[in-house]
């Protein structure tokens, strides 16, 4: 994980102060994505990454240290479905896509650039489930005398972030405290709460406090976001997500406009995105919803975004839609995000109802202009690449055809009688071998360029297993 320079900000509320760059938490897969998504108009660049990625994910150090299974995630990324993936990636809003991939989800949810589909709603007209893909991002604001700050949709700074780490430690070992209270209790070691000690009391109130602000309602009887031992994990992975963001800014007062994110699946898009709104948060993912829980408790207001990125309309897709995104947004929890469980495991054939299908295929193929403007700009870059090609052979062709000319007149000069008039042939001799060489000196550097793009363009094979070019 990277840790990153202080450059000046102008913009938004923090104007004028340093503004750390984004944090590279994903290193130089995140890196590799984001280059990819700078480089390019289309998104033909970023689906090339894509078995890159499923080579990532398989040999990731810290997912197999955690015994965390990407194993379908692998799968579905692999070239066995590269079609699946390439039609459903270019359904999403090319500018959606790239901010996934940066993080910048509220930043730019907030600045107007986040153009999505809109979150369906049912009522007595539309009554249908709508199956897809949503994304949950995080932004703080205040209330002031003057009105709301939105913070120009930026996450929470060093010091906040400080405190959220502290409170999530502390859970974790009010959650341990709570354990091995109930197991003396069981041995007959203690009788009652009174019997811990005051620092084991304190971290168990503070675990149970954090709770309270889910709002599940009832009398408490067991903690809400760490349920069994491999939970803490996650948690423990959060705070080094947030630590690695705490330490590009060493002032601890700038806001960046990255921050984790959660990605999501449901065939009931309408009914799933309303629960990260609500005060009861108990059944969101646990490293999302004990977040949030701190931040109430902390007092720090945040926005919770959730959008709809991609829309299923074929009945195998959503698993695989939801790997996808997920892979783009670098979010599982072991990564720099909030999933902690991986993608898909919503299976194949969650989604059965043909009308819901019927309705998003009308959706994103007529509706909506996003696959078919996506489907433009790759089909545009490949017959660029595809041009590019057949230049390089023909300037090689030339060069080759020029070689030979100039060999023949150099043949056919040694084979003149050595009497020749030379006065009178000279000058024209000297024009049409010139000539030549000029040509052939120019279709050289023209050569030389091309050559060294074409080892580009072998360097991105090898990097990611795909042709350049579509074959005819």
């Amino acid at each position: 994980m990277n840790s990153a320079s202080v450059n000046q900000s102008t913009t938004g509320s923090g104007a004028g102060i340093a503004e750390p760059d984004m944090p590279m938490p994903g290193g130089d897969a995140q890196k590799r994505l984001i280059e990819a998504c700078n480089s390019n108009a289309s998104l033909y660049e970023l689906y090339l990454q894509l078995p890159k990625l499923a080579d990532d994910l398989e040999s990731d150090a810290t997912l197999k240290r955690n015994g965390f299974s990407v194993i379908e995630t692998v799968k579905a990324l692999r070239k066995g479905n590269s079609w699946a993936m390439c039609e459903l990636l270019h359904s999403i809003p090319s500018d959606v896509a790239k901010s996934i991939v940066r993080g910048t989800v509220a930043y730019d949810i907030e600045h107007g650039q986040f153009s999505c589909y809109e979150t369906p709603v049912r009522n007595s007209v539309f009554k249908d489930q709508i199956p897809g893909v949503y994304v949950v991002s995080i932004s703080r604001f205040r209330t002031t005398p003057q009105g709301r700050d939105n913070f120009d949709g930026r996450f929470l700074n060093g010091k906040e972030m400080k405190m959220v780490i502290a409170d999530i430690n502390k859970y974790i070992d009010g959650y341990n405290c709570h354990v091995q209270f109930q197991k003396d209790l069981h041995d007959g070691k203690v009788t009652s709460i009174q019997d811990l000690s005051a620092l084991d009391a304190q971290v168990v109130d503070h675990l149970k406090t954090v709770d309270g602000y889910a709002h599940v309602g009832g009398q408490w009887s067991s903690p809400v976001y760490i349920k069994k031992q491999s939970h803490i994990q996650k948690h423990e992975a959060l705070v080094k997500t947030l630590t690695t963001m705490c330490n590009s800014d060493p002032t601890g007062t700038v806001r960046m406009k990255q921050g984790p994110l959660y990605v999501g699946c449901s065939k009931d898009l309408g009914k799933r995105t309303q629960v990260y709104n609500q005060d009861n948060i108990k059944d969101i993912n646990k490293p999302l919803g004990l977040f949030l829980s701190i931040l109430r408790k902390l007092d720090l207001d945040v926005k919770v975004n959730v959008r709809v990125v991609l829309r299923t309309w074929k009945r195998d897709q959503l698993a695989i839609a939801e790997q996808l995104v997920t892979t783009l947004a670098g979010s599982l929890v072991f990564q720099y995000g909030f999933n902690a469980t991986e993608s898909g495991g919503t299976g194949s054939h969650t989604v059965k109802s043909a009308e819901s299908l019927r309705i998003n295929t009308e959706c994103i193929m007529s509706h909506k202009q996003y696959m078919r403007d996506n489907l433009k700009g790759t089909l545009f870059e490949l017959e660029q690449r595809e041009a590019f090609l057949q230049i390089l052979d023909q300037t090689k062709s030339d060069a080759r055809q020029l070689a030979d000319a100039l060999k023949r007149c150099a043949d056919r000069l040694i084979a003149l009688p050595k009497n020749i008039k030379w006065t009178e042939k000279l000058d024209e001799l000297r024009k049409v071998h010139s000539r030549l060489r000029d040509d052939l000196r120019k279709k050289e550097e023209n050569l030389k360029l091309l050559d060294l793009l074409l080892d580009i363009q072998k360097m991105v094979f090898e990097e990611t297993g795909k042709p350049i070019i579509r074959l005819k």
